[in-house]
Order: C-alpha cells, then structure tokens, then sequence
C-alpha cells in the first residue's frame, strides 16, 4: 500500500490597496501603502488628445504609471479607481 502525503493548502492571498483620484482638470492624486503623490499629469508632458475629456484621459495616464508597480484596478468610480496589488507570494 502507497501512501502520500497530504497536499499542501494553497497560500491565502494577501492584497495591499490604493486609490488614484482624480481632481481636476489635470490633478491627480496617487494614494498607496507605501506612498502618496500629488501629480499635475499635463506638467509631465502628457498632452491631451483632442476630442478626449480630460478626467478620462488622466485617469487612465495614471493607471498605466501604477500598473508598472503591479497595480490592477479593482473598482471604478467617476473620479476615483480603487487599485489592488498582491503582497507576500
């Protein structure tokens, strides 16, 4: 008779949360754990594309920037995305 070992339970998955906030017309607030940072997005030399409204324009601006860091977003709101990153592997 063979007799294995029991599997392992998966590891519970730990999440860490921030917010991007949007704050008109280019002001953007980074708000995460580890850090808080107050942007002016058209000032980094991101221009506006014409015909885009410029809440949607630097909403998705700054997910981009925080997605490098392992952001996704979780939640969106009309000027806040609520983002999630997994911590501990």
């Amino acid at each position: 008779m063979v007799s294995k070992a029991q599997d392992k339970p998966a590891p519970t998955q730990a999440w860490e949360y921030g917010m991007i906030k949007w704050d008109g017309p280019d002001k953007i607030q980074i708000i995460t754990p580890g850090k808080t940072e107050y942007l002016r997005v058209f000032k980094t030399g991101a221009v506006l594309p014409p015909g885009i409204h410029d809440e949607e324009f630097c909403d998705v601006w700054a997910l981009n920037r925080v997605a490098k860091d392992g952001w996704k977003p979780v939640t969106l709101h009309a000027t806040r995305i609520l983002i999630k990153r997994q911590v501990g592997h």
